[in-house]
């Protein structure tokens, strides 16, 4: 019983050694290292011209508009420029908006001017009494001494207000021009190309300021957010 059970395990042991061997596969056989599996590399078609194709790059991201504002221009000459350094850019007209501001002159009630220095005491003097506010002209030269009663934004209204005065038997009076009537202008460019900013620079134009939150916008603003 013994011997034919060595027998036995050194037949088995004899033909593992065979299949493992690749003996087996000559005789139709499967081969013995399936993990290997040599024929379907044989199978394989140009197999030393596969490359790996590198990623295709990003599509690049474009740049976003910006809004780019000037100051308020006061004058001719200033819009001038700001136009001029526009055009410099290559910025189209359409992409301009031109933002005006209107502000009226400045018109005086004043006395005339003082002779001397005590001329300008006792009228003082008598503006106190009667309780007239008045100021000392500065800034016009050509004016100095004299005493500024009030300021108007019209002509008519200054001329109104010194009639008034005239009534109250104060003498002396006159109307004057301090300033005239200006037209000033903000150039904004709300969809400005980014390219534009340094081309720009030093022409007056910076980023828009943004807008301030009204306080009832701002509360339900912080509503929505509890």
């Amino acid at each position: 019983m013994l011997r034919a059970l060595v027998l036995m395990l050194l037949v088995l042991n004899l033909g593992f050694l065979a299949w493992s061997s690749g003996w087996v596969e000559q005789l139709g056989g499967q081969p013995a290292h399936g993990g290997r599996e040599p024929e379907r590399l044989k199978r394989q078609l140009a197999t030393d011209s596969i490359k790996v194709a590198p990623a295709l790059p990003s599509p690049p991201v474009a740049a976003q508009p910006i809004c780019l504002e000037t100051a308020l221009l006061t004058g001719d000459e200033a819009l001038r420029s700001a136009g001029a350094a526009l055009e410099r850019a290559g910025v189209p007209a359409s992409a301009i908006a031109d933002q005006r501001t209107e502000r009226s002159g400045v018109w005086a009630v004043l006395t005339i001017k003082m002779p001397n220095r005590d001329f300008q005491t006792r009228k003082e003097e008598t503006l106190k009494r009667m309780r007239v506010p008045f100021e000392v002209l500065k800034g016009v030269p050509a004016e100095d001494p004299s005493l500024l009663l009030s300021r108007h934004d019209s002509e008519a209204a200054a001329e109104k207000a010194m009639e008034a005065l005239s009534q109250r038997l104060i003498k002396g009076l006159r109307v004057m021009q301090l300033s005239p009537a200006v037209t000033q202008h903000r150039l904004r460019l709300a969809q400005a190309d980014p390219g534009w900013g340094p081309k720009l620079q030093g022409a007056g134009f910076a980023r828009c300021e943004a807008p301030a939150v009204a306080p009832a916008a701002s509360a339900a603003s912080a509503a929505a957010s509890r």
